[in-house]
């Protein structure tokens, strides 16, 4: 007999999405299908020192996702993959061709969508993003205290964050723009 379905808060899994999460929890070599999501990491640097990041230790070496082997990957998972979330360990925003990777992405099948920091999403940043073909973009933030702010997003500065925030919502809202946005805060014991 199967296990009940798993759930992620109050969403229900599809069987397909469920098959995948039980061969990930089960850390199976090989999974029954190709995944639903994929996490592309566009780049691998970013402007910040954060305390929740394990970039420190990372060990790899950093640079950018090459656009030929993304147009590969992308290519290969059209019609099987539902979401891509070009971000990782990195500021999306430094990759150089970040909006000709969202453009490529976009229409075949799958939501774009990517995280930044918002430290350089200045006004010609922001109107790039909201003339792409970008589906959602989460704007992390985590605390709207200064100082909290600055224990936490080391080497940022929230008043800079603030006012880039401002400039992208009044763009979003004059240019008529359908991109999804969500603020995130993590919560940890810095900001709690």
């Amino acid at each position: 007999m199967m296990p009940p379905p798993f759930q992620m808060n109050t969403i229900k899994l599809s069987p397909a999405q469920e098959m995948l999460f039980r061969s990930y929890v089960n850390r199976d070599q090989i999974v029954p299908k190709f995944p639903n999501y994929l996490v592309i990491e566009s780049t691998n640097l970013c402007n910040l020192q954060c305390a929740m990041c394990p970039r420190p230790d990372m060990t790899r070496p950093q640079g950018f996702i090459n656009f030929n082997l993304f147009k590969k990957i992308i290519d290969e998972s059209e019609g099987s993959v539902e979401f891509i979330y070009l971000h990782f360990f990195g500021e999306p925003l430094l990759h150089p061709k970040i909006i000709d990777l969202i453009n490529y992405a976009s229409g075949k099948g799958m939501t774009i969508a990517l995280s930044t920091n918002a430290i350089i999403l200045n006004e010609r940043n922001s109107c790039d993003l909201l003339t792409s073909k970008l589906d959602l973009m989460i704007i992390s933030i985590d605390s709207l205290n200064p100082e909290t702010y600055g224990k936490i997003r080391k080497g940022g500065n929230l008043e800079t964050v603030l006012k880039n925030i401002d400039t992208f919502l009044e763009l979003h809202q004059t240019m008529k723009s359908t991109l999804n946005i969500s603020l995130q805060m993590i919560e940890m014991s810095l900001n709690k």
